[in-house]
């Protein structure tokens, strides 16, 4: 798949689109989840900000995704 074609695809806006259609807003829980995973990992890895330390926010939110 093309970067810029997943990046559209796994978008903070196709996962609200979905919990907005109420015939997907149940059966799409985990994919709007998956959405939302795959929106944060993007966000943090394309950041240009470089990590400063493990008290880092970014870390933390990593974290949290991974419990």
């Amino acid at each position: 798949m093309r970067v810029d074609l997943a990046e559209q695809t796994l978008s903070k806006d196709v996962e609200n689109a979905m919990e907005m259609i109420d015939e997907l807003k149940e059966i799409s829980a985990g994919t709007r989840e998956f959405i939302n995973y795959s929106y944060l990992y993007r966000q943090i890895f394309h950041s240009k900000k470089s990590l400063e330390n493990l008290a880092d926010s970014r870390l933390q939110i990593l974290k949290e995704i991974q419990d």
